[in-house]
C-alpha cells in the first residue's frame, strides 16, 4: 500500500452540505437574483459546520459544484462555511460525471492523486462516477467497493451502518468516492454506482476519520502505584483526566479537549492559558528549573508540523512564558501514521517504530544538558511521546525530557480516576472553557 503524503476532502455543495431543495425550481430556471433572495429557505445538513471546522485543521478542503461560482460563493458565505477552494460550473468545459471538475480542484489544492488521498463526498451518482473517471486518468484503481460482486437487495437501506462501509480505507491514495444518503440518491444507487462508503450523518464520518493523535480507548499501561512510566521521558504531567466518549464519565473537561482538537478558537486560547498556569506551578514546586526547547507531537497525517495547529498556540504560549525556544520543525515523521486509537498494542508499536526522527537544521552541541518539553493533547499509552523522546536523546543524549499533555486517558473500570474533581476550583468550564 502506498501511504498518502497529504489528505484532502472535496465536497459537493447542493444537497450534500446545504439543503437547497427549496431553490430547485428557481435554479433550474436560472433566476439567480431570486435564488439569492431566498437563501433563508436553505439550511445546512446536521454537523456540516463542525465537519468543515474539524477537517480544516488536518485536511485540505474544497468544493466542486455544478452551480455557477457567484451562487456557490454567496451560499457558502451565507452559511459561514470557510471553504476557500471552489471549482464551479464555468471553471471547466466538461462537468460531472466527467473528471474535469475534480482535476481542476486538485490543481487548486496542490495535491497529487498518485501520492495523496482524496475523499470526494457527494449525493449523486455523477459524483461517484466522476471519482472513478478521475482515477482512470491517473491509472488508479481502488481496492474495492462496498458490496463488490454482490447483488444489493431492497432491504439494503435498512442494513446497519457498518455494512455500508465494507471497502472503505480513507488512507488509500487516489479519489475515494463517498456518498451521502440525505440527497438525491439512495444508498443502493450510490453503492451500485461504485461508492466505497455511504454515510448517514457527518458524525459517523468524523468518528471514522477522526484526525488527531494520542486519543485512544484502551486503558493506560500502569505500573504499581497507578503511576505510568514512559520510557525515555524523565517526568510527565497531565492537566485533566480524559474520559473517552463511550464512558459515562465523559465530562465537560473531556469535551473541551475534543473542541480543542477541532480547533475551536476560544477553547484553544483558554487551554493555552491553562497549560501555561500549570507549568508555572511546576516551576514553583521545583519540578524543573527551566525549559530550553519545546516540541510537539504530530497528528496522524502530519510528516512535518502543519501551520496553525491547535498545539502551536499552547507551545508558543509556553515558549513566551518560559523564555524557551519553540522548535516546531525539529520533530518529523518518515510517513503518515494510522490513528493509534483504532489499533491494538502490537499494531501501535509497529506503526510508531522508527517513524519519528529529529531534523536539526542548525548547529547544536550534543554534549549540552538541555531541558526539553514535549507537548501533546492526550496521553494514552505513551508510545508516541516515548518515540519522540528516544529520537531527541539520540541527538542530545545528556538532555532531560519532560512531557505535558492536556489530558491523560482514564478508564475507571481498570482502576483509573473517575472524575476531574481536582479542577473544580480552577475554572468553571461552562463559562471559561
Amino acid at each position: 500500500m502506498i501511504y498518502p503524503e497529504q489528505f484532502a476532502i472535496i465536497f459537493d455543495l447542493d444537497m450534500t452540505l446545504v439543503d437547497t431543495s427549496a431553490l430547485e425550481g428557481l435554479r433550474s430556471q436560472k433566476k439567480w437574483q431570486k435564488v439569492f433572495e431566498k437563501f433563508d429557505q436553505t439550511h445546512l445538513f446536521p454537523k456540516v459546520t463542525e465537519t468543515i471546522n474539524h477537517f480544516n485543521i488536518y485536511f485540505k478542503i474544497g468544493v466542486v459544484t455544478s452551480s455557477p461560482r457567484p451562487y456557490a460563493e454567496k451560499l457558502l458565505q451565507f452559511h459561514n462555511l470557510d471553504i476557500p477552494v471552489i471549482t464551479a460550473f464555468h471553471d471547466t468545459k466538461n462537468h460531472k460525471p466527467f473528471p474535469d471538475p475534480l482535476l481542476d480542484a486538485i490543481d487548486k489544492l496542490k495535491i497529487n492523486p498518485r501520492t495523496d488521498a482524496i475523499i470526494n463526498i457527494g449525493d449523486k451518482i455523477s459524483d461517484i462516477a466522476a471519482c472513478h473517471n478521475a482515477n482512470a486518468r491517473f491509472g488508479l484503481k481502488l481496492k474495492g467497493c462496498a458490496y463488490t460482486n454482490q447483488k444489493v437487495g431492497d432491504n439494503s437501506e435498512h442494513l446497519p451502518f457498518s455494512q455500508h462501509c465494507l471497502g472503505f480505507d480513507y488512507h488509500e491514495v487516489g479519489f475515494n468516492p463517498v456518498g451521502v444518503t440525505w440527497g438525491n440518491s439512495t444508498s443502493t444507487q450510490l453503492i451500485n454506482s461504485g461508492a466505497i462508503h455511504v454515510i448517514y450523518d457527518f458524525d459517523d464520518f468524523i468518528n471514522m476519520c477522526n484526525s488527531g493523535y494520542g486519543m485512544g480507548d484502551e486503558p493506560p499501561e500502569l505500573i504499581p502505584g497507578n503511576k505510568q512510566k514512559i520510557i525515555n521521558v524523565n517526568n510527565h504531567w497531565s492537566v485533566i483526566n480524559y474520559f473517552p466518549t463511550n464512558l459515562t464519565q465523559h465530562d465537560k473537561w473531556s469535551k473541551s479537549i475534543l473542541e480543542f482538537k477541532d480547533g475551536n478558537y476560544s477553547t484553544v486560547k483558554k487551554w493555552a492559558q491553562l497549560v501555561g498556569e500549570q507549568v508555572d506551578e511546576l516551576i514553583r514546586n521545583r519540578e524543573f528549573d527551566r525549559i530550553d526547547f519545546i516540541v510537539r507531537a504530530l497528528s496522524s497525517n502530519e510528516t512535518s508540523p502543519i501551520r496553525n495547529h491547535p498545539l502551536d498556540e499552547v507551545c508558543n504560549h509556553l515558549a513566551r512564558n518560559l523564555n524557551a525556544g519553540y522548535t516546531a520543525s525539529v520533530i518529523k515523521k518518515k510517513r503518515p501514521s494510522r490513528q493509534l486509537k483504532y489499533l491494538r498494542k502490537q499494531e501501535r508499536e509497529i506503526e510508531i517504530r522508527d517513524n519519528y526522527y529529529c531534523d536539526w537544521s542548525w548547529g547544536v552541541d550534543k554534549n549540552e544538558r538541555f531541558n526539553i518539553l514535549i507537548v501533546d493533547d492526550i496521553l494514552t499509552t505513551g508510545l508516541t511521546s516515548s518515540s519522540i523522546a528516544k529520537e531527541l536523546k539520540d541527538v542530545l543524549p545528556n538532555s532531560t525530557i519532560y512531557l505535558i499533555t492536556l489530558g491523560k486517558t482514564s478508564r475507571p473500570e481498570y482502576g483509573g480516576p473517575s472524575d476531574n474533581s481536582h479542577m473544580k476550583n480552577i475554572y468553571d468550564i461552562t463559562v471559561k472553557i
